[in-house]
């Protein structure tokens, strides 16, 4: 048994990756909601406002733009991805801009530009909603890893 617990001890966070991989979806969700829904960072702070000229384009492009969320075509949110690598797991998009620079990158530096956070990173309390979605799935893969039904 003791072995088993070392083992179970070791792999933890790989089995705790696969699984958030498995959520990927529900998890990238959860920022997707944060940016366009809550429209804050990840400190939870309103995410920096759009100039004038921006609101007045975005309201003409797509009908709405008082608010700020991060969503104009709708691409980045809509290929957002989890990414998980060497024990950690963070979101990014594969959308660039016309000069090839990545909208999320681009992102993050405006809102920080003006004191803002990251909005690639989960609030604390979106992140706690983590846990609940690969809970079960969680369990059972470490209940296998011990060989326990």
């Amino acid at each position: 048994m003791r072995e088993h617990l070392e083992s179970l001890s070791a792999n933890v966070i790989t089995i705790a990756g696969e699984v958030m991989a498995q959520h990927s979806a529900e998890i990238t969700a959860l920022l997707v909601n944060q940016q366009y829904a809550q429209g804050v960072d990840s400190e939870g702070e309103p995410l920096r406002e759009y100039s004038f000229a921006y609101k007045t384009e975005k309201r003409r492009l797509t009908g709405r733009g008082d608010e700020t969320d991060l969503n104009l075509t709708g691409e980045t949110q809509g290929s957002m991805e989890l990414i998980i690598e060497d024990g950690a797991y963070y979101f990014d998009s594969p959308a660039t801009l016309p000069d090839g620079e990545k909208k999320t990158t681009w992102l993050n530096n405006w809102n920080e530009a003006r004191g803002g956070a990251s909005v690639m990173i989960l609030t604390e309390e979106n992140e706690q909603k983590i846990y609940p979605i690969i809970q079960e799935d969680f369990e059972r893969r470490c209940n296998e890893e011990l060989a326990i039904d």
